[in-house]
């Protein structure tokens, strides 16, 4: 499974990635956001762990979408 998250700032998203690799998910990468996706910095990150709201908080986080297999956008996570 992967997902995709949006964020404010490339800041939030840097911080983002480099807590998915502490937390072993060495499939994680920072991406242009698709434009499909609103986002304010066009920064996203590309992740294989099931998104968990205690360990991977970030201020900055505004979306989390699942990607599923037909390329659509699962919306997960919203910061509303």
């Amino acid at each position: 499974m992967k997902n995709i998250a949006t964020f404010h700032t490339h800041l939030g998203a840097l911080d983002f990635f480099n807590g998915l690799k502490n937390l072993g998910d060495e499939a994680a990468e920072l991406v242009p956001a698709p434009r499909q996706l609103s986002v304010s910095c066009g920064t996203a990150v590309c992740f294989s762990k099931p998104y968990d709201e205690a360990s991977m908080a970030n201020e900055d986080l505004i979306q989390v979408y699942q990607i599923e297999a037909s390329g659509k956008y699962k919306l997960i996570r919203d910061e509303l």
